[in-house]
């Protein structure tokens, strides 16, 4: 009579290597890049934020400032000059910028991240990976 256990082993080994829900990759290339290692703490977060929002099919992600207050915790002032800071670098370009809306309801700004291509249609520009050594002036 065999146990219950022996043979699952495998499908144990399967299901602990098996990342399960949704979740933002990071691309190591990127992580290694000089201009990421050049962004500031808050940048890197606001990136990770906005790659969340990033659909698969389309490279298009949208994050206005308030949005990004409430879910990074920190001031417009703040976000503001990291979207600089990522634009500085390479990592966003903007796509399509904000306006004022119908019924005077405002519209933010879409990004299209650099490291991210749409199939068939867009090759990713890697934009960061130019980067001339140069680090963006404080303002």
């Amino acid at each position: 009579m065999a146990e219950a256990g022996i043979g699952s082993s495998r499908s144990r080994r399967k299901e602990k290597n098996r990342i399960s829900g949704p979740f933002v990759p990071l691309l190591i290339t990127t992580l290694n890049s000089p201009a990421w290692k050049a962004l500031s703490h808050g940048a890197k977060v606001l990136y990770i934020a906005l790659k969340r929002r990033a659909p698969n099919a389309h490279n298009r992600c949208y994050l206005s400032y308030r949005d990004a207050e409430d879910e990074i915790r920190a001031n417009k002032r703040n976000i503001a000059q990291w979207f600089r800071e990522l634009k500085y670098y390479g990592f966003i370009a903007l796509a399509q910028p904000g306006c004022l809306g119908v019924e005077g309801r405002g519209k933010a700004p879409h990004w299209r991240l650099t490291e991210k291509g749409i199939a068939g249609v867009e090759h990713p520009t890697n934009d960061f990976q130019r980067w001339n050594g140069v680090p963006r002036p404080s303002l």
